[in-house]
């Protein structure tokens, strides 16, 4: 497909819900098209299961108790946040099942409030999804972001769009193609296209660091311009033989506003032990990032 027309934001208790909903209408402006907001709520019962031995069954329930008092605060919270970014962008609130109803000019989105095992919800939505936008992950963020960016990543069949720690001016204007040659790679071009296509500028990177074996970045430029792209080479090398920290000084010198790269081409396994770029990019990024596994 070469357009966007349904993006689903998972929200849920992170500083960063500002960005992604910005970010998220950005791409909705790009490509007149919906925004499918939808809440993941905590499961009360999981407080229990990570309460440990020797505690009674009284203080158990007063632990539940609690969960669902600040489930329902979050709840409350999330609502709140999101009519006032309806209203401060003049976007229309519709039920997803009506949603090209409207005039073709008019901004629309809506919110669902999804049950335990939320994470498995999202997931069956971002394969029906055309993007999937959400937070940026840091390093000591709600492990429930982890859990819903690994999941889109590696079970939904679709690239994953990654908002900034801070609401961006744009993201898609000035786009960096992260290449090293792997599937992963060329899969994240792929999903990219459609962003590419109404960039104002492309920039290829490339590194000897973060080459694999496969097409080079000479290659992608050829494959770019039969698509009616053109796209320098930008080389970068590695910070302290940091790969996704080189990248990350690559996109701040080309200006860029978005980068898309392919996830996890070591295992993720060995990426949390020993690092790696993709480690690097999802905790470290201050930019846009569109990543496919």
């Amino acid at each position: 497909m070469d357009s966007v027309k349904d993006i689903l934001v998972p929200l849920y208790d992170s500083d960063h819900l500002d960005s992604v909903l910005a970010t998220a209408f950005i791409q909705a402006q790009r490509f007149h098209a919906h925004i499918s907001a939808v809440f993941v709520s905590d499961d009360p019962n999981e407080a229990a299961a990570f309460a440990g031995e020797g505690l009674s069954g009284a203080l158990i329930q007063d632990m539940v108790d609690a969960a669902e008092h600040e489930g329902q605060r979050q709840t409350l919270k999330t609502r709140l946040n999101f009519n006032m970014f309806l209203e401060r962008h003049h976007i229309a609130q519709i039920s997803r099942n009506h949603m090209g109803e409207e005039n073709s000019e008019t901004r629309t989105a809506s919110l669902e409030f999804s049950e335990p095992p939320a994470n498995e919800a999202i997931i069956w939505r971002a394969r029906l999804s055309d993007v999937t936008i959400v937070p940026f992950l840091g390093k000591q963020e709600n492990p429930k972001a982890s859990e819903v960016i690994h999941g889109v990543l590696f079970e939904s069949g679709h690239a994953l769009v990654i908002a900034p720690p801070t609401p961006p001016k744009s993201a898609g204007s000035r786009i960096c193609i992260g290449w090293n040659g792997t599937p992963e790679c060329a899969r994240a071009l792929e999903a990219s296209m459609k962003w590419l296509r109404h960039a104002e500028e492309v920039t290829i990177l490339t590194s000897d660091e973060y080459q694999r074996r496969g097409p080079t970045s000479a290659d992608v430029q050829s494959y770019l311009k039969l698509h009616g792209i053109t796209a320098p080479i930008h080389q970068f090398a590695a910070i302290d033989r940091n790969v996704g920290e080189g990248m990350l000084r690559a996109c701040r010198e080309v200006n860029a506003d978005m980068l898309t790269m392919g996830a996890y081409s070591h295992s993720r396994l060995r990426q949390m032990i020993l690092g790696g770029v993709t480690r690097h990019i999802l905790e470290e990024g201050h930019l846009t990032v569109l990543m496919s596994r």
